[in-house]
């Protein structure tokens, strides 16, 4: 995956992705110590893989959006608002970055495309969260203004046999939060 920045083409998932999104994530989460799935909870089989996570996003309408570099699907951002109501302008996002990506900008690119469409959709913060063995997605999110240090959840994760510490880190979508009731009260698109 040899590229430049320039060469990376975030978009919409379509259920055309399916496949592609599964063999993203047989390759990736066995290095994201982030992510809330792991290798072990996905099958084996690459279509029936990215079902799981395609088809519910799909059908729920959360941002799903995948990078690619010369037509290979070298990441993904996964944007869904958070259910309750009183909290239901909170998009919580899980970027998954492929092993041979993390260099190529992927994650930077991902996660301005994930902030606009998470605007675009109403919300009016986001919240990512970040294992403390996960140093490219730390260096995902230390490269983009705007970002503090929400909490700080000791041993909430296992990686690799190790209890590991997650913090929350939060940015701002919408600034002007005296719009904040207006805008919580447009339907979901």
């Amino acid at each position: 995956m040899g590229s430049t920045p320039e060469e990376i083409l975030v978009r919409p998932v379509t259920f055309r992705d399916t496949a592609a999104v599964g063999m993203l994530l047989q390759a990736a989460l066995p290095r994201s110590p982030s992510s809330k799935m792991d290798v072990e909870d996905i099958s084996d089989e690459a279509f029936i893989a990215g079902s799981d996570v395609v088809e519910p996003a799909v059908i729920s309408d959360d941002v799903l959006l995948i990078a690619e570099i010369a037509g290979d699907v070298a990441g993904m951002a996964h944007v869904k608002g958070k259910e309750l109501v009183r909290s239901r302008h909170v998009a919580r996002l899980e970027l998954i970055i492929h092993p041979d990506a993390p260099g190529l900008h992927v994650g930077r690119e991902l996660l301005t495309a994930a902030l606009a469409a998470s605007g675009d959709r109403g919300f009016i913060k986001i919240v990512l969260d970040v294992s403390a063995p996960d140093r490219v997605l730390q260096q995902i999110v230390d490269a983009h203004e705007g970002w503090w240090s929400e909490r700080v959840r000791p041993g909430a994760l296992l990686w690799e046999g190790e209890i590991v510490d997650v913090t929350t880190w939060a940015h701002w979508i919408q600034e002007d939060l005296g719009t904040c009731a207006e805008t919580l009260e447009k339907p979901a698109p």
